[in-house]
């Protein structure tokens, strides 16, 4: 009888461990992905975050750059200044509206965004850049967007 209790509880210990350390390595594997998931998702907040920020500091330097040394400039500087300004604005546009950078950076970014393309953009390009629908499609569709919020 004594052997018999011996066996009986060196079996049920053998399915407890087989059945505990399983379940224990299981459970551990899916707190192991979910805290993988919030550190993927967290560093890619901040990857979106430092590219809005580098692309918006570029844009705040021309911006700086036309209101302090446009008018000075001649025309073939102006010109140049002006198409990089505009791609700039063509660049936050279209990662901002593929979905490359989330969140609410267009709520955060549509005041400056819209004084730009209107006192800028509307003011220096040419007719051609204004009416061809394929120049600077993003930053246009990006402005309608904005205007109808």
């Amino acid at each position: 009888m004594v052997q018999l209790a011996l066996l009986w509880d060196t079996i049920d210990w053998l399915l407890t461990v087989q059945v505990l350390v399983p379940t224990a390595t299981a459970f551990a594997a899916v707190i192991a992905l979910f805290l993988n998931w919030r550190a993927i998702k967290n560093n890619t907040k901040t990857r979106e975050l430092d590219i809005f920020y580098k692309v918006f500091q570029h844009i705040q330097d021309l911006q700086d750059k036309y209101y302090r040394d446009y008018a000075q400039l001649s025309q073939d500087k102006q010109r140049d200044w002006l198409s990089i300004f505009f791609n700039a604005l063509e660049c936050i546009a279209f990662l901002i509206r593929r979905e490359h950078i989330r969140g609410d950076f267009m709520e955060f970014y549509k005041k400056s965004f819209i004084t730009s393309y209107e006192d800028i953009f509307l003011r220096h390009a040419s007719e051609r850049d204004k009416e061809d629908p394929e120049n600077f499609k993003e930053m246009k569709a990006f402005y309608n967007d904005l205007k109808k919020k």
